[in-house]
């Protein structure tokens, strides 16, 4: 028999139903690499669709005008309506972050543009909601600050990592317990990309709770990754290998945090899993055989599905 995979297509539109996308004049969808059949379908919504989109195995995230909504992910079926997150006060929200027990973490601070560019953050707090959306708790960040080059719309300043969730503030990454506390550090001021214009730096989610730390710099074309690995007190940045890419244009492409893994979506069609246990990069699907004409443009894996924003 063969295993069929859903491959959901999340438009930016208002969609009315569920559509299954046309077989680009094949007569039958083809095997993907794993051996797999993918089909394309449509998430349905009742609101325009925004950015970060963010998942676990029971509800998909996504920012809209400044305004947290969900959509809840049925076991074996289709997702239902579009709702509100039950978050209050999002003024000030930065990033957001979902544990696999729906609790919703959110980042808000003050923020002031420099005179040179930059971007300064400036104290804050980092709440916990529960998926009724009950506050839970929350940490005061009141005399801490962070430096950025830029912050984009999806700026990955958070990462829920197991029973912890991690916070990037410019040259350290706090990471902080189900009870609010911070219980540790990772010190990344060494490694931070020094573009001035062009750098990027953010937290990726990967498989068992693992957290990574990305930089890229276009004008040098470098990408680099760290998984922060926990010592005692502390965390240490440990850099990652890029087998299974090797060759390849990495800044051309994009890299996505999951809860099956770290993803990379490439120029060649392909999207890559990361496996921690073989320190390699593997091929997952092409986008190609789920009848896609292009690789989507915001990427998030769900157990068995795996749902995209075309780019």
């Amino acid at each position: 028999m063969i295993k069929r995979i859903k491959v959901f297509q999340v438009c930016c539109m208002l969609l009315a139903a569920v559509m299954s996308l046309s077989a680009c004049g094949r007569d039958e969808h083809q095997r993907g690499i794993d051996g797999c059949v993918y089909e394309a379908e449509l998430l349905t919504g009742t609101a325009h669709w925004g950015i970060n989109i963010k998942n676990n195995a029971d509800w998909l995230y996504y920012i809209d005008y400044g305004t947290l909504y969900r959509i809840p992910l049925e076991e074996g079926g289709m997702p239902g309506k579009t709702g509100r997150a039950g978050v209050p006060g999002t003024e000030g929200l930065l990033d957001y972050a979902v544990d696999a027990e729906s609790s919703v973490y959110c980042y808000r601070a003050a923020m002031n543009e420099q005179d040179s560019g930059t971007i300064e953050l400036e104290g804050g707090t980092l709440t916990r909601y529960g998926e009724d959306g009950s506050e839970e708790y929350s940490l005061s960040l009141e005399g801490r600050h962070a430096v950025y080059t830029r912050l984009s719309a999806v700026p990955g300043l958070l990462a829920a990592g197991g029973d912890r969730v991690f916070l990037l503030m410019g040259d350290e990454v706090l990471a902080v317990d189900g009870e609010g506390k911070i219980i540790g550090e990772a010190d990344v001021s060494g490694i931070r990309p020094d573009d001035k214009d062009y750098s990027a730096e953010r937290l990726l989610e990967g498989e068992g709770g693992r957290v990574y730390y990305l930089t890229e710099s276009p004008e040098q074309n470098i990408c680099r990754i760290y998984e922060l690995v926990e010592e005692g007190s502390s965390f240490r940045p440990r850099i990652l290998s890029m087998k299974g890419l090797d060759g390849k244009d990495l800044i051309t492409g994009d890299f996505y945090g999951s809860g099956r893994g770290m993803l990379y979506s490439g120029r060649d069609g392909i999207l890559y899993c990361y496996s921690p246990a073989e320190d390699t990069w593997k091929e997952l699907l092409r986008w190609g055989d789920s009848n896609l004409d292009k690789a989507a443009g915001e990427v998030a894996v769900r157990r068995q599905a795996v749902c995209g924003i075309p780019g």
